[in-house]
């Protein structure tokens, strides 16, 4: 599964996981707030982000620009739940602080 994505200026995709799908975030433009687990780095277009299954992971614009991201997602043919958030859950939702 694949799609391409607009994150408008300061909104994103808040904490969650793939129990069991793998993703690949790769930025077409802007820049985003790319966490993974409670590590996070800045991408820019061009750069991508590999999430195995079942990591804790989300995607923010901080900028004050658009930001738009192709999201590819491993094959459909879990069993579970395609997504779990956990962005109301510690450590995760005081890592933005």
């Amino acid at each position: 599964m694949q799609s391409v994505q607009s994150l408008p200026a300061g909104e994103g995709h808040n904490f969650h996981t793939h129990p069991e799908l793998e993703e690949i975030i790769y930025v077409l433009e802007g820049h985003v707030e790319q966490w993974v687990e409670p590590e996070k780095r800045l991408l820019g277009p061009g750069e991508v982000a590999h999430l195995p299954r079942g990591i804790v992971h989300a995607t923010f614009n901080p900028t004050a620009h658009d930001a738009v991201i192709l999201a590819i997602l491993s094959s459909a043919a879990a069993k579970g739940p395609f997504l779990v958030d956990v962005s109301g859950e510690e450590p995760w939702k005081s890592l933005r602080g």
